[in-house]
């Protein structure tokens, strides 16, 4: 009767190590995910900054020869 038990909470602790191995390999994933993400947006943040800076710059300029 022990032994039965002791199999069985053997079999049951294998189960979760294997289903919390799977949750932290998906979790891993997803952290990657999230960071090509992430660096995508701040890409295009960047990117719209410097047309907002170029366009900024310009209209000094106009308002500069309009004086």
């Amino acid at each position: 009767m022990a032994r039965k038990q002791l199999e069985e909470d053997k079999e049951k602790f294998e189960k979760m190590m294997n289903d919390s191995e799977k949750n932290v390999k998906r979790t891993i994933d997803e952290v990657k995910q999230a960071g090509i993400v992430k660096n995508k947006l701040m890409k295009q943040i960047e990117d719209l900054n410097i047309k907002i800076n170029g366009k900024e710059g310009n209209i000094k300029r106009v308002e500069e020869e309009l004086v």
